[in-house]
């Protein structure tokens, strides 16, 4: 008879743990499926940013223009200085992928001298006269421009041939996943922090 109640008890004992345990584990995996769905999400959103930036590169070869600078990244809805650089430090890490294309870096100091009065008005359009002036005092054959256009970061970019004057790119990059910043190898933001350089 004590036998029986031992196991009775043992047997209630385990069910109830297994009650207890399988839905904690459904949530673990239920946690788990995210983040797997969201490596997929940024390797799909890498990919279409890499298909973006070749047909950016392929309008550049077409046009016969051997460098570009990114001129201005503007947030017009939310002017956020910290998504404003992760979409330019994206933007660098697309461009310099460009075969036969030089990459020229400006300062955000020197692209203010030179748009002067400009500055900001990229969006509503250039004339053909200020673009190709803008590309001989900075040297470059292109000219970028980019607008986030939502929280998605739907970003939209357009490029000037600065040998022409025109607009020779205009599209939409839709929800660019953009990388965490900094290269620390441990996936941390450390472009904030002031290193008292």
């Amino acid at each position: 008879m004590r036998y029986r109640i031992f196991m009775i008890t043992l047997l209630a004992l385990v069910t109830v743990s297994a009650l207890v345990i399988l839905p904690g584990c459904n949530k673990a995996e239920a946690k788990d499926q995210p983040e797997e769905t969201s490596e997929a999400a940024m390797a799909a959103s890498e990919s279409n940013a890499t298909d973006f930036f070749i047909g950016l590169e392929d309008v550049l070869t077409e046009n016969s223009l051997a460098s570009i600078a990114i001129i201005e990244i503007l947030d017009p809805k939310n002017n956020d200085e910290h998504r404003i650089r992760n979409v330019r430090q994206a933007t660098m890490a697309q461009l310099s992928q460009m075969v036969g294309i030089a990459v020229r870096e400006v300062s955000h100091t020197r692209v203010d001298e030179v748009l002067g009065e400009l500055k900001g008005t990229a969006s509503t359009g250039l004339n053909p006269e200020d673009v190709m002036s803008i590309g001989i005092e900075l040297g470059v054959d292109a000219l970028l421009f980019a607008s986030i256009e939502s929280k998605d970061c739907d970003v939209f970019f357009w490029a000037y041939s600065a040998m022409s004057g025109d607009v020779i790119f205009s599209d939409t990059l839709q929800t660019w996943q953009l990388p965490v910043g900094g290269s620390n190898g441990l996936g941390i933001d450390l472009s904030d922090l002031d290193l008292g350089s």
